[in-house]
């Protein structure tokens, strides 16, 4: 898996990873893909790796659900991937 993210990233020049929400879901009802993905990407565009997602509407406990691969989000961090500042504060 190491390798296939070295190769992707060889194409690329002067940018890095960065995990980010990428936006998904129909209007009025939003739903989001945390990512890893490089910099220059579009938001919605081709990513390297989901590494979760985000409800952000309240279900009918009043929740928002998120689920997170934390051991997968560690090894991206590890890489030098950054955070966006949305993704920061969830």
């Amino acid at each position: 898996a190491l390798l296939a993210g070295s190769r992707l990233l060889k194409g690329y020049r002067g940018g890095h990873v960065v995990i980010r929400f990428a936006l998904g879901g129909c209007t009025n009802r939003p739903f989001f893909r945390i990512v890893a993905a490089h910099s220059r990407r579009a938001r919605d565009g081709k990513y390297l790796e989901q590494l979760g997602c985000l409800d952000p509407l309240p279900n009918a406990h009043g929740e928002k659900v998120a689920g997170l691969n934390l051991e997968r989000l560690r090894h991206w961090l590890g890489c030098g991937a950054q955070l966006s500042r949305p993704a920061e504060k969830l």
